[in-house]
C-alpha cells in the first residue's frame, strides 16, 4: 500500500500475512536513504514475488508514473475481487474491511499528526487488504473467478494506457 500521489509519496507498507506488516517511511528518510529507499523497492516490485493489491491499477500508475517502479506479478486485487463477489457494494477498502474482517474502522488514523499512528494507518491497509484476499479467494469460483482473473489481466493494457494513451 502507498500513501501518496503522482507528486510525492510518504510511505509504502507491505505485509507478509494478515497480521503482519512493516513500512517503509520513505519522505522521512534524508536523500541518500531514501534513494536506497526507493532502490530496494524497485528491485521487489520487479521481482517474481506475488503482489497482493487494493486498487493495483493506482498504486501501478503512481509508482509507474512518477517513480518508473513498475509492479510485475500482480495475483490479486481486492477491489476486483470485491465485485465479483458484491457488485452492488462500494468497492473501497473501508467497506471490504467491515464485511470481510472483524477490524473495527480504522480510517480515521490517516488524519492523526502522528508520524506513527499514519504508519500504523498504512500497514493496517496492508495486513487487512491481505486477510480480504485470503477471504475472496475462498468466495471465488466457477464463472465468477474466471471473469475476475480477465479483469485482472487487463491491469497491465489499461496501465499502458494511462501512461502512454491509445490510439
Amino acid at each position: 500500500d502507498i500513501e501518496g500521489h503522482i507528486h510525492g509519496m510518504s510511505c509504502v507498507s507491505f505485509a507478509t500475512s494478515p497480521r503482519t506488516a512493516f513500512i517503509v517511511p520513505v519522505s522521512s528518510f534524508s536523500p541518500d536513504g531514501r534513494r536506497i529507499a526507493l532502490r530496494a523497492i524497485a528491485r521487489f516490485l520487479r521481482s517474481s514475488t506475488p503482489k497482493i493489491l487494493q486498487n493495483a491499477l493506482y498504486d501501478a500508475m503512481v509508482l509507474a508514473y512518477s517513480y518508473r517502479m513498475p509492479i510485475h506479478n500482480i495475483v490479486w486485487d481486492t477491489m476486483l475481487s470485491g465485485w465479483e463477489i458484491d457488485p452492488e457494494l462500494p468497492k473501497g477498502l473501508a467497506t471490504q474491511t467491515s464485511i470481510y474482517t472483524s477490524w473495527p474502522y480504522y480510517k480515521h488514523l490517516r488524519f492523526e499528526p502522528s508520524s506513527r499512528e499514519f504508519w500504523r494507518y498504512c500497514c493496517l491497509d496492508s495486513a487487512i487488504t491481505y486477510e480480504i484476499y485470503e477471504r475472496h479467494k475462498e468466495l471465488l469460483r466457477g464463472p465468477a473467478y474466471e471473469h475476475f482473473q480477465f479483469n485482472l489481466d487487463l491491469l497491465s493494457p489499461l496501465l499502458y494506457m494511462q501512461l502512454r494513451g491509445m490510439r
